[in-house]
């Protein structure tokens, strides 16, 4: 048997992916100042949009790290299509790549670290397309204490 696909990258190859994590800290509120109250009309009513005077912002971390492709599985049967956690982005493909970061001592790397799999379209072969990524997707959202989204 002589199957030949190409892939973008090869076994032993780096290659750079985004890491992303999010975190939460909370800020006055916007509408009420931190107040917990607005005054209409000589009316006090409790702030509808807070508890507390408080919102929380959400910020999302976005990391790049580098690795080594240790391992190619390729699907059977076409490809599939996948959503980049990262982008968003729809990506068709039949390749699926493991990857373990680069946890290097000295000039030796971990290579029984923990792999991650990653699809073609997550990963980058420089770092500045992993840069361009990350400037791309930054956000920083303000949600109410239901875990809503408020602008």
């Amino acid at each position: 048997m002589d199957i030949n696909i190409k892939t973008k990258f090869s076994i032993g190859d780096t290659v750079y992916f985004v890491k992303e994590s999010t975190s939460y800290y909370e800020i006055p509120c916007t509408h009420c100042g931190g107040n917990y109250r607005e005054i209409v009309n000589n009316i006090e009513y409790k702030c509808p949009y807070c508890t507390g005077g408080r919102e929380k912002q959400k910020i999302k971390h976005y990391e790049v790290e580098s690795g080594i492709v240790t391992n190619i599985r390729i699907a059977l049967y076409g490809e599939r299509e996948a959503i980049d956690r990262i982008t968003h982005n729809h990506i068709r493909t039949n390749v699926l790549y493991s990857v373990t970061p680069h946890r290097a001592i000295d000039d030796f790397y971990d290579t029984d670290a923990n792999s991650i799999s990653k699809y073609e379209g997550e990963l980058y072969a420089t770092r500045a397309d992993a840069d361009a990524t990350v400037e791309n997707v930054k956000t920083v959202t303000t949600i109410d204490e239901n875990g809503r989204q408020i602008k």
